[in-house]
């Protein structure tokens, strides 16, 4: 049971990990965006 309960929190922690990275370059690529002089090429 130890186990299984293991695995589904590596499961989940690696599922947050990937959710964060993509959101970190979403917001990343918007901060970009709104950089003064990028915004409006």
């Amino acid at each position: 049971m130890e186990t299984g309960l293991g695995l589904v929190l590596t499961l989940a922690v690696d599922d947050l990990e990937r959710t964060a990275r993509f959101y970190h370059d979403i917001l990343g690529l918007n901060l970009q965006r709104i950089e003064p002089g990028r915004a409006f090429p």
